[in-house]
């Protein structure tokens, strides 16, 4: 049930850093947003 849990998550945030990744690419953002996805990772 936890490595679900944690499985589960870890794909939603994949999708949702890609999500992002996107938005930014058309903003022209990609940078900041691939950095402050590191930071969440990071913490």
């Amino acid at each position: 049930m936890c490595n679900y849990s944690v499985f589960q998550s870890a794909e939603v945030q994949k999708l949702w850093v890609l999500g992002k990744r996107q938005e930014a690419k058309g903003k022209g953002e990609e940078k900041q947003v691939y950095l402050t996805s590191l930071g969440n990772a990071i913490d």
